[in-house]
């Protein structure tokens, strides 16, 4: 509720797109360093690259949230490094991971983030704003894939970036109507 009274988001959540890799609270969004095939040298942990989803994750709820609990097929739970996201489609309610393990394949990951730039889009047309588009294939971290994956994820970054940056705006002005 503070956050809403003083615009706080970008407080409580520092995303740094500027550089590769980009970082969301200090913590580096780039391909995780137990895949030997990437080129570009810049790598990260399992354990960064969850913890920075799961602070994705944790903006766009309380960005929905901060707008008056807008509702969408995508869902997500929250659960800091190991979050995951419920898509409700016409069979069902689908569970994809927004964390990966090396141990584990990357699949569920790659639908995940590719899910959390659509929730990204979603909000974006509530707030009439653009963003930069970008291909949700170009966000699959999969072996072999993509070895750009961390421009392409800072990409998704700076577009939360926007996002954050219209709510506070958006925010902003309703509190100053509120108390006119």
């Amino acid at each position: 509720a503070n956050c809403r009274k003083v615009g706080g988001l970008g407080l409580v959540f520092r995303l740094e797109h500027q550089e590769v890799p980009s970082r969301v609270n200090g913590f580096r969004l780039a391909i995780p360093d137990t895949y030997p095939h990437v080129k570009s040298g810049i790598t990260s942990t399992w354990d960064e690259v969850n913890t920075a989803l799961g602070f994705l994750a944790l903006l766009i709820h309380t960005i929905r949230e901060s707008l008056g609990g807008i509702t969408s097929r995508i869902n997500l739970i929250l659960s800091g490094s190991f979050s995951r996201i419920l898509v409700h489609g016409d069979e069902g309610v689908t569970t994809y991971n927004l964390f990966g393990s090396s141990t584990s394949s990357t699949t569920s990951l790659d639908e995940g983030i590719g899910y959390l730039n659509r929730a990204t889009r979603s909000l974006s047309s509530h707030l009439k704003i653009k963003l930069n588009p970008i291909n949700t294939s170009d966000l699959y971290v999969a072996e072999g894939h993509n070895s750009d994956w961390h421009v392409h994820i800072a990409k998704l970054v700076y577009n939360m970036h926007i996002l954050l940056t219209a709510t506070e705006k958006r925010l902003a002005a309703s509190t100053k109507d509120s108390s006119s």
